[in-house]
């Protein structure tokens, strides 16, 4: 099987896990963390634009993978309030920011 089309199928597969999770968060019984669909939401986004070969090809895309970590962090700080998972979207932020720099200087 050719790698492009098994990455293809692993992120599609992933993409759709993460979408199949965000339906299990709505119809569970209880109040539903508002925090928890934003991740989700970031999820599938992340991944599906992930599935393009193109998309992970492209100089940008350590940045990108990067961004989604600050902002998975962020979010789960936002919606927890626990100071460790806001250490960590402050360094994911602090890795954003060496990825733009090395994307930057290579381009």
């Amino acid at each position: 099987m050719d790698e492009r089309r098994v990455q293809r199928l692993l992120h599609a597969s992933v993409s759709t896990l993460l979408a199949v999770v965000g339906v299990a968060f709505a119809v569970r019984p209880g109040g539903p963390a508002q925090w928890a669909y934003g991740l989700v939401a970031l999820g599938v986004l992340f991944f599906g634009v992930s599935a393009v070969p193109s998309v992970r090809e492209h100089g940008a895309y350590n940045a990108l993978a990067a961004a989604f970590a600050t902002a998975v962090c962020l979010v789960a700080y936002l919606g927890s309030g626990t100071a460790f998972v806001g250490a960590l979207a402050l360094a994911s932020g602090v890795g954003t920011l060496i990825e733009l720099g090395r994307w930057y200087r290579r381009g």
